[in-house]
């Protein structure tokens, strides 16, 4: 009996910097998950504080640090997500910020260009919405 060419698994990603709910199609239908960033919100500055220096004082050593933790926090993030799409061959990729594209930078580097990704860019979706957009982009609308 011959083996029937595999299908290829397809999932969905919306994502912000906040959260990502992955649509993944099971025989059993669209199954969707949340993950959650749990990353900290970005401090903004109050004024007030002027440097000594008109230079600018520590050449921005504090908000370089800050910066730098709060990238790592996001790659982590990422790496959760990515995570549920490992077994993916072709990955669609939503959101409404700059989220999206630093993710599908990252599923790039993290897979090596050995995955199908589109990336289009939408507002925040209800589930049902969110299962149908990426219906209608994998199946056509079927």
């Amino acid at each position: 009996m011959a083996k029937k060419p595999a299908v290829p698994l397809r999932t969905g990603v919306w994502i912000d910097h906040k959260q990502a709910f992955v649509v993944e199609f099971k025989a059993s239908g669209p199954k969707v998950s949340r993950i959650a960033s749990n990353l900290q919100r970005k401090h903004k500055s109050t004024g007030g504080f002027r440097a000594r220096r008109p230079s600018g004082g520590d050449g921005g050593g504090a908000e370089k640090k800050i910066w730098g933790h709060r990238m790592e926090e996001i790659h982590r993030y990422y790496v959760k997500v990515m995570a549920k799409l490992k077994n993916a061959d072709e990955i669609l990729v939503l959101g409404p910020s700059t989220a999206k594209i630093e993710f599908s930078k990252e599923l790039s580097r993290a897979f090596k260009d050995r995955k199908d990704v589109t990336v289009v860019t939408t507002s925040r979706l209800t589930q049902n919405q969110l299962i149908k957009k990426v219906t209608h982009h994998f199946m056509g609308g079927r």
